[in-house]
């Protein structure tokens, strides 16, 4: 089952975010993903990543990643994406980068900055 949130950014800007099963398949196309916790107390955002191809990297990429060890320790539950971001780097680079700055994940200590 695929849930629909919202990412709510300082700026009042609203991105719409599917969160998916960890380990589900993905969109195949371009975007920014998350590393997401759900429990009792709601949502956590783990860490943001982007990539031209979000199922190779962080759908059946998923045991590839070299963030998983960190974020099944946290207790990463679903990746949501934001799919259909333009497929330029830069573009999803930037995205991700204001969003690490926005929610401050715990495992994308360089972004941050």
């Amino acid at each position: 089952m695929i849930e629909t949130l919202t990412a709510t950014l300082p700026d009042g800007a609203k991105l719409p975010v599917s969160a998916y099963a960890a380990g589900a398949p993905l969109p195949t196309n371009a975007g920014v993903y998350f590393f997401l916790r759900k429990d009792v107390l709601g949502w956590s955002i783990l860490y943001i990543g982007e990539a031209l191809n979000l199922d190779e990297r962080s759908g059946k990429g998923l045991n590839c990643h070299e963030k998983k060890a960190a974020a099944v320790r946290l207790g990463i539950s679903h990746v949501g994406v934001i799919a259909l971001v333009p497929t330029a780097a830069n573009s999803r680079f930037e995205l991700e980068k204001r969003l690490c700055r926005a929610f401050q994940p715990p495992l994308n200590k360089l972004l941050v900055r």
